[in-house]
């Protein structure tokens, strides 16, 4: 985890597949387990992501 934080530089964005941004969809049930959420920026999708004004999902 801090080799890919380092070689990110703090401004990895990670993209939900289709419908993982659902509440109690799998996907989001793992990342938030796992804490990605919370170390990462996370988008429901591509668009989102690309957008400097878009916020990420919360935790």
């Amino acid at each position: 985890t801090r080799r890919l934080i380092r070689s990110c530089q703090g401004s990895l964005r990670l993209i939900l597949p289709a419908k993982g941004a659902e509440d109690g969809s799998h996907v989001n049930r793992v990342l938030a387990a796992l804490g990605v959420r919370r170390l990462f920026e996370v988008y429901p999708d591509v668009t989102a992501a690309l957008d400097e004004q878009a916020s990420p999902l919360t935790a």
